[in-house]
């Protein structure tokens, strides 16, 4: 069975609007954040609250990254994240999609490692506005082909590197809020210990 942890409904309607404004505003670049870093813009707020909320243990930094298909965008093959500076073919610790749109189109985790010659299972999750999917980095995923308008946010949990060539995102006026939920549901979600308990 894949380990995948799944939540919907994570973060305000409202909060969902502005986030949305300022990703698209950042652009499809890979940046980094670290621990106890100040925040550059809401996005990175954001994904500070967002690994309080869902994970527990130290950690190197988050790569993260705006996905806004390209035009003429069809699909994105089966891949594994790493560090491309890295022969030693480094994953990350843990990988996250946050949704801010309604998608036509997949996010999907499989459970072939690196090696693998096919998977022996996939799990496909269609878009939420506010909903995200954590699953282990060293898992080949792919994002399948949508109607164009599809934004996310996905997050490379680093526990003991940082990957070569990353550098921070731009600064943009945001007025700070607290960005998520504080319900039972995202509550629960404390229990990714990057420590290594994994409880997905």
């Amino acid at each position: 069975m894949i380990s995948c942890r799944i939540y919907t409904d994570i973060h305000y309607a409202s909060t969902n609007a502005k986030l949305l404004l300022q990703a698209k505003e950042i652009g499809r670049e890979n940046f980094w954040i670290a621990p106890g870093s100040q925040p550059c813009n809401m996005v990175e707020d954001y994904i500070q609250q967002y690994y309080k909320k869902f994970f527990t243990g130290p950690y190197k930094g988050i790569e993260y990254w705006v996905y806004i298909p390209p035009e003429g965008h069809t699909i994105d093959g089966f891949h594994f994240d790493k560090d491309e500076g890295d022969p030693q073919l480094t994953h990350p610790e843990w990988i996250s999609c946050i949704n801010l749109t309604y998608d036509t189109c997949a996010t999907c985790v499989s459970d072939m490692e690196y090696g693998d010659i096919r998977p022996k299972e996939v799990l496909y999750t269609y878009g939420d506005e506010g909903k995200t999917v954590i699953w282990p980095g060293n898992y080949a995923w792919s994002d399948m082909a949508g109607t164009g308008e599809e934004v996310r946010i996905y997050l490379n949990i680093w526990k003991e590197r940082r990957p070569q060539g990353l550098h921070r995102s731009k600064v943009i006026e945001w007025e700070p809020i607290c960005l998520l939920y504080t319900s039972d549901a995202a509550d629960e979600g404390l229990g990714v210990d990057l420590g290594g308990r994994r409880i997905i």
